[in-house]
């Protein structure tokens, strides 16, 4: 990615100069570190930053003047930022979190933490440029509370889900907090349903992304043609299309469909996946999207394609899921998923609030 040519290096601080600001010709912005040509993501200082890389701006409204703000706005806009269909770049001003009353000192110690891996979960998705609109939940059960869930009000987009304002349900899909954001009935019945028949199940994850839907409609399903799929060999679950889902009774279907498996195709319309943790159904979700991807660009290409003989890829698989933590171990997909965390904090640590 070419460097604007309103950008140049000045030792350990960046000039901007933007000629279409009369008032304004240059403005020196210390700490502003912008993302190296071809570099695929960046570090950016907490206090306040411009990354090329996310094109997120924060800046400490003490130190703004009307001036810089214009100038910063005009160098946004010129931005053009390649997105592939992995990793979107944001390109816009970080969205405020929505401004509700913090959980904190209202549940648990064990219940804000997986607040706020749930909201980094939401954050992530946003980040990588997966979220179709205001649809679609993830939910985690509350640890010390194993009858409550927790889920994305309907009316926010994933990158607005802070701790605080996720939805706490019961047993009954009823709301646990007063709230003034509920879920939609379709997210707490789906989500409800898993964890309450799979008590090894504490997380899960629905989608609609481009590549798991057009999987979902594919005759085939999921083939293993890659080392991303062969994981998922004999692990796969799918449930057939019964339109929106506006009742209970397309629960115990789902349910009955899905079995003893952590990954479903509901087919025409996405993904279900299921883990024991946050970190491990994340992981699971990214393995599974980039079989998808991999999938749908391979069959596109028209080239005859090389399918390893089922044994293989079920080895694969079998040595995969022996390589897991036993049960009560939540280490699995750990690493990768702190790592996200960390990208997606430097961006806009407001989901933990």
């Amino acid at each position: 990615m070419p460097r604007p040519n309103n950008i140049s290096r000045l030792g350990s601080a960046t000039t901007v100069t933007s000629p279409s600001v009369n008032s304004m010709t240059s403005q020196r912005l210390s700490n502003w570190i912008p993302l190296e040509p071809g570099a695929a993501s960046c570090s950016c200082p907490s206090e306040h930053y411009h990354c090329a890389g996310c094109a997120i701006l924060r800046w400490p409204k003490a130190q703004q003047t009307d001036e810089t703000s214009k100038a910063l706005t005009l160098l946004l806009s010129q931005r053009k930022i390649p997105a592939s269909s992995r990793e979107k770049a944001m390109n816009v001003v970080a969205m405020p979190s929505a401004n509700v009353p913090s959980m904190r000192d209202r549940v648990s110690g064990a219940e804000w933490n997986m607040r706020v891996q749930l909201a980094a979960l939401y954050r992530i998705v946003a980040y990588m440029g997966l979220e179709d609109l205001t649809a679609n939940h993830f939910s985690a059960r509350v640890p010390d509370a194993p009858n409550h869930f927790l889920i994305k009000p309907t009316a926010l987009l994933f990158s607005e889900v802070t701790a605080s304002n996720l939805c706490c349900y019961d047993e009954s899909r009823k709301l646990v907090y007063e709230t003034e954001h509920t879920s939609s009935p379709a997210g707490p019945r789906i989500h409800g349903s898993v964890l309450d028949a799979r008590p090894d199940v504490n997380a899960t994850m629905h989608l609609h992304t481009t590549a798991g839907a057009a999987v979902s409609a594919m005759d085939c399903g999921l083939k293993f043609i890659s080392q991303s799929s062969m994981r998922f060999a004999g692990q796969v679950a799918y449930h057939r299309y019964e339109g929106l889902v506006h009742k209970d009774e397309e629960g115990p279907r789902l349910i009955a469909d899905l079995g003893d498996k952590h990954v479903m195709f509901l087919e025409n319309h996405g993904t279900l996946i299921t883990g024991r943790s946050i970190p491990e159904c994340f992981l699971l979700h990214h393995y599974l999207e980039r079989a998808c991807e991999i999938q749908v660009a391979s069959m596109s290409s028209g080239a005859t394609l090389k399918e390893p003989p089922i044994e293989e890829c079920l080895k694969m698989a079998q040595g995969w899921a022996e390589n897991r933590p036993p049960p009560g171990d939540e280490l699995v997909g750990d690493r990768d998923f702190q790592a996200m965390v960390r990208k997606v904090e430097a961006i806009d640590p407001g989901f933990r609030e």
